[in-house]
């Protein structure tokens, strides 16, 4: 009996394993606030290159006639990084199918005999967050998984002497 109260005092009194119990109740939490971080900074550099591309597109289309082709290769260029190419890059190339980019212009007036070709183009892709999966798992909860990037800009350009050619540089 002496040694069964013996064993229990000095399991009861060492503090050795405390550590490794403290390490393993907060490895958990120390995973998900990491995964956290990397969903949250994927979704922050999707952002930033939608939006750096979609300027980069109308960019373009304000140094060009704006034209059906033009438009076309602007949206080749935002989806691809090229005027001719065919495979989408990142995060463009997340969305099945492929996202759509809406671009209209629409003229106005300045007032001092020169009209003024605004572009707008907007889009948005989906983006889904995989690694926020096992959130669910664990709390029991409905996560969403999939959220959409939306990205609208808007660039103008003078007219020329020729109104056909709304954005061609004299």
């Amino acid at each position: 009996m002496k040694q069964l109260l013996r064993f229990f005092k000095a399991f009861f009194t060492d503090c050795g394993a405390v550590v490794t119990v403290e390490f393993l109740v907060s490895l958990p939490l120390l995973f998900g606030a990491f995964v956290i971080a990397y969903e949250f900074g994927r979704t922050l550099w999707a952002f930033n290159v939608m939006t750096s591309d979609v300027e980069s597109g109308l960019r373009y289309l304000t140094h060009t006639q704006g034209g059906a082709s033009d438009v076309t290769a602007a949206t080749n260029l935002v989806e691809t990084g090229s005027t001719t190419g065919t495979t989408n890059k990142s995060p463009w190339s997340w969305a099945v199918p492929s996202p759509t980019i809406n671009v209209t212009s629409s003229t106005v007036s300045t007032g001092f005999n020169q009209t003024m070709t605004v572009f707008t183009m907007s889009t948005a892709v989906p983006v889904t967050l995989p690694w926020l999966d096992f959130i669910k798992v664990m709390s029991g909860n409905s996560v969403t998984l999939a959220y959409t990037l939306r990205v609208s800009d808007q660039a103008s350009c003078l007219a020329g002497q020729n109104p056909a050619t709304p954005c061609q540089p004299n």
